[in-house]
């Protein structure tokens, strides 16, 4: 892959997301780090996630968290890069013993619920 030209494709599944056709590849890149990109059929990565330590996350991202979801605590982050850019981070906890994703903007602001 010309983004990840170090990297090896560790997996490749096709996936419908809001109705549209799309590939999800994993990489493992020369450091070992993980990598996950959702790419469009032509080819165009759509989205980059990559997993980062908590300590990572930006403090209005992890304000944000605690804010929403009092007494939680996350136990994994991804940032999520968009093709325009835009950053996100999901972040991954268990409420009353059932796992849930949040993903809030680099700035703080919530944007979904899994």
């Amino acid at each position: 892959m010309k983004a990840h030209p170090d990297a090896a494709v560790t997996a490749c599944k096709q996936e419908k997301e809001h109705g549209k056709t799309q590939y999800e590849v994993k990489l493992t890149g020369k450091a070992g780090e993980k990598l996950e990109l959702d790419v469009s059929p032509d080819g165009t990565i759509l989205l980059t996630e990559e997993y980062v330590d908590l300590k990572n996350v930006p403090p209005a991202v992890m304000n944000a968290f605690h804010g929403k979801y009092a007494g939680a605590t996350p136990t994994r982050a991804e940032k999520q890069t968009a093709a325009d850019g835009k950053v996100s981070y999901e972040l991954a906890f268990a409420v009353s013993g059932k796992k849930k994703e949040a993903t809030f903007t680099s700035e703080g602001g919530f944007v979904e619920e899994e």
